[in-house]
């Protein structure tokens, strides 16, 4: 299904709040010039693996304020030039183990507004070239000690608005960035 293989040369590409439920894998074959890529404010629930296989130009994927309920690690298999990911406003509960591995080039990673309740303490390896992590307005009450030691480059961390209640003592031991706590975050 090579929907815009016709559109080889294009490198922008937006659908925004055009209702779109879904994005079958190989949807984008041939766009190989493709740097940035909005399915901002549709109804896209879940996301295939290879949905965006052979975007090797992509470094935008914004993702924002769909219904999406989970990722895992099949699913930005692909983009290996990926700079920026915005997932924030969807319906994610949890991030599981090596949920982002695939992304080596990532340095802004947006989550917030989620419900995430669950981060897995190898939610973010392989992100070492991360430097902005936004879990903002979720649900997050308990991180692992570890959760942070795979991204070595983190410069700004915002968990305001979560329901955390207390932070082991090493969880930032290895941070030298910005952190941001506030309201619901009782530490």
């Amino acid at each position: 299904m090579d929907t815009f293989s016709a559109l080889r040369s294009v490198s922008l590409l937006a659908f925004l709040e055009t209702d779109v439920t879904s994005v079958p894998p190989g949807t984008f074959n041939g766009m190989d010039r493709l740097s940035y890529l909005e399915f901002a404010s549709n109804n896209i629930p879940s996301l295939a693996a290879g949905t965006f296989a052979g975007l090797s130009a992509l470094q935008y994927l914004i993702l924002a304020h769909n219904k999406m309920t989970q990722v895992d690690s099949s699913t930005f298999e692909g983009p290996d030039n990926l700079e920026r990911l915005f997932l924030n406003d969807n319906l994610l509960t949890e991030l599981p183990r090596n949920t982002f591995q695939t992304l080596k080039k990532l340095a802004e990673l947006d989550l917030k507004n989620n419900n995430i309740s669950f981060v897995h303490s190898r939610a973010f390896t392989g992100l070492k070239t991360l430097s902005k992590l936004h879990l903002t307005g979720n649900q997050i009450s308990h991180l692992p000690a570890s959760v942070f030691r795979p991204i070595p480059l983190l410069q700004y961390l915002l968990l305001d608005h979560n329901k955390l209640t207390t932070l082991a003592w090493n969880t930032l031991s290895h941070y030298r960035g910005e952190f941001t706590l506030r309201r619901r975050s009782r530490i």
